[in-house]
C-alpha cells in the first residue's frame, strides 16, 4: 500500500488502495473529507499529498511538526 522513495521515506501510493475503507482511512489521517465516489476520493487524497510533497520541497518552508500529515 506504500511506496518507499530514495530518500528512504515512505509515500503513499494511492493507485495501490483498494477499498472505499481504505480510502476513507487514508483521508481521515489528512482530515480531508470523506464524501464522493472512489474515483474522486482517490483524486483529492492525490491532490493533497502532492500539495504536500510540493510543500517540503520549497526552500522557504519549515515543517515544525515532521509526524503531522497535514501541511498548513
Amino acid at each position: 500500500m506504500k511506496n518507499v522513495d530514495i530518500e528512504g521515506s515512505v509515500r503513499l501510493g494511492v493507485k495501490s488502495l483498494r477499498s472505499r475503507a481504505a480510502v476513507n482511512e487514508e483521508l481521515r489521517k489528512l482530515q480531508l473529507p470523506e464524501n464522493g465516489t472512489v474515483v474522486q476520493l482517490k483524486t483529492r487524497l492525490a491532490n493533497d499529498l502532492k500539495r504536500i510533497l510540493d510543500n517540503l520541497n520549497r526552500k522557504d518552508f519549515v515543517n515544525l511538526d515532521p509526524y503531522s500529515p497535514k501541511v498548513v
